[in-house]
């Protein structure tokens, strides 16, 4: 620990000076929702949820930010995304449009970074509904998740058959999550 660093202390090498370069286009953060430097749930109160799950600074859990807005909140299993883009927290749908594509396009990143191990992602819920029945199903579709009796399940592309650069970029944690192999698409 050292003194006056605050949550820069913890983050990887290289994380403080990407978050400073001025760039046309924001990155979408990726955060343990344990990590200091994670505001909403110790700082900053949740987004306000009607009933069924709730998020939780816990160790495994992620949150996906974006120029100050909370886009997400990825369970430990991730299998259990929370999706704070909704009408009841951003009125302007132009908003909710740009920031559910920064979301699903992050998602679909998180699989591809240089040092992830994960080769798959099953989500089964978001929010509290089947994850093939919530609004933001279509775009996750558009962007290569399948739909599975599971959920929706996007496998990591083979470096060599990757079709385009990434749409966004990502800093903050890459590692695999626990249960990265139980991903089965024939479900």
């Amino acid at each position: 620990f050292i003194a006056g660093m605050g949550g820069a202390q913890f983050a990887l090498p290289g994380a403080e000076d990407r978050l400073r370069e001025s760039s046309e286009h924001p990155p979408v953060v990726l955060l343990a929702a344990c990590d200091p430097a994670n505001a909403w749930g110790a700082t900053l109160a949740w987004p306000k949820r009607e009933g069924g799950a709730k998020p939780q600074r816990i160790p495994g859990a992620h949150v996906f930010a974006w120029d100050g807005h909370l886009l997400a909140w990825l369970s430990r299993s991730e299998k259990h995304l929370l999706c704070f883009v909704d009408a009841t927290l951003h009125s302007d749908p132009a908003v909710r449009e740009r920031l559910a594509g920064l979301l699903v396009d992050a998602l679909v990143e998180l699989l591809h970074q240089p040092n992830a191990r994960r080769r798959a992602l099953l989500l089964e819920k978001i929010d509290d509904a089947p994850a093939g029945e919530h609004e933001l199903a279509p775009r996750l579709v558009d962007a290569g998740f399948m739909r599975s009796s599971s959920g929706l399940l996007r496998r990591r592309d083979r470096t060599w058959a990757r079709e385009q650069v990434a749409k966004v970029r990502i800093i903050g944690a890459v590692e695999a999550g626990p249960e990265e192999d139980d991903a089965d698409p024939d479900d």
